[in-house]
């Protein structure tokens, strides 16, 4: 596993913690290897500079690991439940994967923001994999902003287009992945000792989306009222919280103070 450490912060933290298997990829490195990277930098907002570096992430990472025949990209907000092996069996051999936002009817004017969700995103070594990757990273280096323009929006909107353009782009169709308030409505849920299930199958990940860490490091939930009033809804996020209350006490255990939200993760 690859992380970009957004601040010295997190790179300090990570490399004390030692993680088996962890490579830490600090952001002046990146820079350092695309010094364009610094001109984006210049002129857009720091999550839009953020949303700029996913694609050029990825590249950092089969660099970074060799030994990797592909990368995928995850977003921080994702808690996994299982393990993603039942995806990687069906992805198979396609060059690239995506997953779709799966909108719910009440959320079907959510479309500008993009077809797919930018959580999950897995690019192999193929060459038509690689021209993908490298044509999303100049268009976010192009244009990459907190906003809709057309089919664009951050690095998400282009997404739709590369699936259209490029082949070999894998549509993930696993039920249980990329749960969000925007596709709850879509699922049938049920919960388990072995964690919770959506449409049958056991929930790879839930996008835990709609939660934010306030000042005082407790954490408030814009999600709609009456799905958190769902018995495995609010279960998930009321676990989700719990993790990382637990995991906040251990680095401050160690000595290691939060620098909330300063890593992206990929996944080699």
């Amino acid at each position: 596993m690859a992380v970009l450490a957004l601040s010295e912060r997190c790179e300090q933290i990570l490399k004390r913690l030692a993680l088996p298997d962890l490579v830490v990829i600090p952001l002046r490195e990146l820079e350092a290897a695309e010094p364009r990277l610094l001109s984006a930098k210049a002129n857009r907002k720091s999550v839009e500079y953020y949303f700029t570096l996913s694609p050029w992430l990825i590249q950092s990472t089969l660099l970074a690991v060799p030994e990797a025949s592909r990368a995928t990209y995850l977003d921080s907000d994702l808690y996994f439940f299982h393990s993603p092996a039942a995806l990687w069996q069906e992805i198979g051999s396609a060059p690239i994967a995506f997953v779709e936002h799966r909108f719910s009817p009440a959320y079907a004017d959510k479309i500008g923001y993009g077809r797919f969700n930018v959580g999950w995103n897995t690019f192999d070594r193929t060459p038509v994999a690689q021209e993908a990757l490298r044509w999303w990273a100049e268009r976010c280096l192009e244009w990459c902003y907190d906003r809709i323009e057309g089919e664009k929006f951050a690095d998400q909107g282009y997404l739709t287009q590369l699936a259209r353009d490029f082949s070999g782009v894998h549509v993930l169709a696993y039920p249980g992945i990329n749960l969000a308030e925007y596709n709850l409505d879509n699922l049938q849920l049920s919960l388990n000792a072995a964690g919770p299930s959506a449409n049958g199958l056991p929930v790879i990940y839930w996008h835990m989306h709609c939660l934010f860490e306030q000042a005082d490091g407790s954490y408030k939930t814009v999600l709609r009222p009456d799905l958190m009033q769902h018995p495995v809804i609010g279960w998930a996020y009321q676990h989700y919280v719990q993790r990382l209350q637990q995991l906040t006490a251990k680095l401050e255990g160690l000595g290691q103070p939060i620098d909330r939200g300063n890593a992206r993760y990929p996944n080699a």
